[in-house]
């Protein structure tokens, strides 16, 4: 009877080692067939993003000082069919897409399923994506809104002491909420220097983490030249944004909660 499994790969960071050891896997089976004098064919496929493809039945193609050693490779996708007996395998991922998975295929369900523990159980031995902006996103989702809220609200506030002058002979309406301010400041305190700024930053937390996240593909490719690896160079940037606002933000929220705690101006 006939049987299909597919096993979707994510969250891998991919190198030379893995490409050549999960090629040889697939080898394998086509050494097989060869042997038993089946007609079959195997094929190793490589994208780059110039537009440029390459193909061979040869591991040469992901040998070490071969076209992925110089070239930035987009996908990658290596096939095997036994025509005789009805026997197909297909890996096939793309850097920076959900769109990349193994897929085993033939009328011998015993075959399908032992390659395909094979090949899923050397996948998922592969260097995962270890994405701590998504692991520990709620947490630095609310540091970041708060800190960003802080900043904004102290440029307020510095505009406010330069531009804005105290009323002269305020109204009985002003009169009365400055009362109810007064009565009321440790409650108004607290939604002017934490409620407020936290929530207009986190009307700019959403565009901050997408473009983030964004740095840690599901699939990635660790080979080629150095100045190519796209995610691993702009990962490099996220540096100056934790420099720049993520500590200051730390700061300033430590700052503050032990300023209140102590009761003390600063």
């Amino acid at each position: 009877m006939k049987e299909s499994r597919r096993y979707f790969i994510e969250n891998k960071i991919f190198n030379k080692i893995d490409l050549k050891n999960i090629a040889n896997i697939i080898l394998k089976e086509y050494s097989n067939s060869k042997r038993g004098e089946r007609n079959a064919s195997i094929q190793y496929t490589i994208n780059c993003f110039d537009n440029s493809t390459y193909e061979s039945d040869s591991l040469s193609i992901v040998e070490e000082g071969g076209i992925i050693d110089i070239k930035k490779v987009s996908s990658i996708e290596y096939t095997y069919f036994d025509f005789k007996i009805n026997r197909h395998i297909l890996f096939y991922i793309t850097e920076g897409s959900n769109n990349s998975y193994v897929k085993i295929s033939g009328d011998d369900s015993g075959w399908v399923n032992k390659v395909f523990t094979n090949l899923t159980d050397y996948i998922n031995s592969i260097k995962p994506q270890e994405n701590w902006v998504i692991k520990y996103k709620k947490i630095l989702r609310q540091i970041i809104a708060l800190g960003l809220g802080k900043i904004f609200n102290a440029i307020i506030t510095y505009i406010m002491l330069l531009f804005v002058q105290p009323i002269e002979n305020p109204s009985e309406k002003i009169l009365q909420i400055r009362k109810l301010i007064l009565d009321n400041l440790l409650l108004f305190y607290f939604i002017y220097q934490w409620v407020l700024p936290w929530i207009v930053g986190l009307s700019w937390t959403p565009l901050i983490f997408d473009s983030i996240s964004k740095l840690w593909p599901k699939i990635e490719f660790d080979f080629g030249p150095e100045h190519l690896k796209e995610f691993k160079n702009r990962r490099k940037k996220v540096n100056i944004f934790i420099t720049l606002v993520m500590i200051p933000s730390i700061i300033m929220i430590v700052y503050d909660v032990i300023k209140n705690i102590l009761n003390i101006k600063i």
